[in-house]
């Protein structure tokens, strides 16, 4: 029935039928097509202008099943069901405390640059800069003994200092003009000699005497340059301590060389010279005590700058 025919009828004293007497049902009605406003309660029956009974109700659309799978990108379900939790990882990290602070590795960490303070004291290791001038001296008159006073005496009378027994190789193999006292009394009598022994110390003789200042070079240059570091001359010289024994084999062979040798000769003063040097160049290095320190004044005063 038309709302407007039903409305008319209402005015025109025409009676409506009541909800209680069962006589049909309740249908939709779309609200905006009624000339009047529907009010009152949910679910309770209201009369209206036309003598209708009109009732707000509660929406309670269908659902129709879903077609698993068809024409879907993403397969479906097909009906409803309860999809298992999203777990979201955590990391764990093994506190101490809570108030322990997280860290991270970082590979390009530079430690800081600890600022500087006049009255921290600084300690440098003990340069012991008077030990250190006394070796320089020592090993400087180990090479003046060997270039200018007598370490070998032949015959008796013959001096030979140990520069000389250095030239006389290169005048054995003819390099240079040299005139030595060595290749006239020594080199040129018993190098070619039928003694074995002889013939080994004729030779060894002037690579000896080239070694023992080729040394004392080195230990001088050595040891100025601890001095000039202002760093402690303690060590264990090797130099030092072949060259000393180097130095007492020639002395034992120059004592006894009329029992092993064919021919006689004795120690020269400067023999006895560079014995007493190497000796003192081993030995006096480890008069500067292990460890000690002094108080460094420059670093002590020192500012720095972080950058």
């Amino acid at each position: 029935m038309d709302n407007n025919n039903n409305y008319q009828r209402v005015n025109n004293g025409m009676p409506m039928s009541t909800p209680n007497g069962q006589e049909g049902t309740w249908v939709p009605v779309d609200a905006s097509s009624l000339p009047f406003t529907v009010g009152g309660e949910m679910n309770q029956p209201t009369i209206g202008p036309d003598g209708a009974y009109y009732c707000v109700g509660q929406s309670a659309p269908n659902y129709g099943p879903i077609v698993a799978n068809q024409y879907n990108a993403i397969p479906t379900p097909s009906a409803q069901i309860q999809m298992p939790a999203i777990v979201q990882p955590i990391a764990l990290v093994p506190y101490a405390s809570q108030n322990q602070p997280l860290v991270q590795y970082n590979p390009n960490y530079q430690p800081d640059i600890p600022m500087g303070n006049a009255n921290d004291p600084v300690y440098k290791a003990k340069p012991y800069s008077f030990l250190s001038v006394l070796l320089v001296m020592i090993g400087s008159v180990a090479g003046v003994v060997l270039s200018l006073l007598s370490c070998l005496v032949v015959g008796g009378t013959t001096n030979i200092t140990g520069i000389d027994a250095i030239l006389s190789y290169l005048q054995k193999f003819g390099v240079g003009t040299f005139d030595t006292h060595y290749y006239s009394n020594v080199f040129g009598p018993y190098a070619n000699s039928a003694d074995v022994l002889t013939k080994i110390v004729v030779w060894a003789f002037p690579i000896i005497f080239a070694l023992l200042l080729l040394f004392a070079v080195v230990l001088v240059i050595k040891y100025l340059a601890k001095l000039g570091k202002r760093k402690s001359p303690r060590c264990f010289s090797l130099f030092a301590f072949i060259g000393f024994i180097l130095s007492v084999a020639c002395l034992v062979f120059q004592l006894m060389s009329a029992t092993l040798l064919q021919f006689t000769m004795e120690p020269g003063i400067g023999m006895y010279v560079i014995c007493g040097t190497y000796f003192l160049l081993f030995i006096l290095p480890f008069f500067a005590k292990r460890g000690a320190v002094v108080l460094d004044f420059e670093s002590s005063k020192r500012v720095y700058a972080h950058q």
